[in-house]
Order: C-alpha cells, then sequence, then structure tokens
C-alpha cells in the first residue's frame, strides 16, 4: 500500500473586476451589476491518494479539497473517489466513481473541468467510469456525468454528458 499527500497554492492575479472572458458567459463565478466578477481567486488545495496493494487489481482511493482564500462564501470544492482496475492491456477493466461539489467562486471557472457540469461552478454530482484494454497501446473508456449546476445560485439545471473515449498509447 501506498500514500501520496499533495498540497498547492494557486494565486491568480487581478481577476476580481475582470469581465467574463469566454463568449461573455460567466459559468458560475458571482459578477456584480456591472458584469465584473467580485472576487479574486487564491486558491488552497489539499490532495491524497491511497493506492492498496493486495488486492487482484490496482484500487486507488482519492480526494481533493480547495479553498478560494480571496471569498467569504461559496469558496470551497471537494472531490472524492475510487478507481480499480487497470485498462493498460488487452482485456484488462477499469472501474471508477467521483463525486464532485464546487461552489460558486471556490475555482475560477474558465480552468474548471469543461467536462463536469459543463465547466460550471455552483455545480455538484457523480462520474462513472468504465475503461477497457483493446490491446497494449489501445483502449477505450465510457464515462457518464450525472450533475446539477446553479446548485445554489440560480435554477438548478441537470446536466448529463456521456462520453467514449479511445486512447493510444504509443
Amino acid at each position: 500500500s501506498h500514500l501520496q499527500l499533495g498540497v498547492g497554492y494557486y494565486d491568480y492575479d487581478h481577476l476580481q473586476g475582470a469581465m467574463p472572458i469566454y463568449q461573455n458567459i460567466q459559468l458560475g463565478n458571482r459578477f456584480d451589476s456591472h458584469n465584473r466578477l467580485i472576487n479574486d481567486f487564491n486558491i488552497a488545495e489539499l490532495y491524497a491518494q491511497y493506492d492498496v496493494s493486495h488486492f487482484p487489481k490496482p484500487l486507488s482511493f482519492f480526494t481533493s479539497y480547495l479553498n478560494n482564500t480571496a471569498a467569504d462564501d461559496e469558496n470551497e470544492a471537494f472531490m472524492a473517489g475510487f478507481k480499480y482496475g487497470s485498462s493498460k492491456q488487452a482485456g484488462d477493466w477499469q472501474l471508477g466513481y467521483s463525486y464532485q461539489y464546487t461552489e460558486a467562486d471556490a475555482v475560477y471557472a474558465l480552468f474548471n473541468d469543461s467536462d463536469f457540469a459543463d465547466g460550471y461552478t455552483d455545480a455538484r454530482g457523480h462520474s462513472y467510469r468504465f475503461g477497457y484494454g483493446l490491446n497494449r497501446n489501445l483502449s477505450f473508456s465510457l464515462t457518464w456525468l450525472d450533475a446539477v449546476r446553479n446548485m445554489h445560485l440560480g435554477n438548478a439545471t441537470d446536466y448529463d454528458r456521456i462520453m467514449l473515449d479511445l486512447s493510444y498509447d504509443f
């Protein structure tokens, strides 16, 4: 078994007061009446992963916590999950699950995961994944993202995405 721990700090300069960059869409961050960000983003992160070695296939548990220290509220994000197996060889498979909860100003939405909740902050939900190895260099995975965006600050909207990925390693 193996434990990994990590810490990080991300300081984005001069975002408070900036206007939306991407197609004038706010993507969940909070803006004032003049369409300018109300907070800056100074994000502290804690991360842990625990790999268990006494199962027939690799098993990992992981979690991450973020806090935007430049915001007074709506400033936390959390993710936790596991993955079991590996899809690196022909016939190998992997299962994975994670839960994610991201408040509106926990992260700068433009740098948020664009697949989960369509890139919006102020979102929560689940990710289910299955991967299968076709040969030593080729694998595919199927991922279902089941999320809710605008969970606190707007009209809560369901968001589902199914992705099929084909990966070639060389």
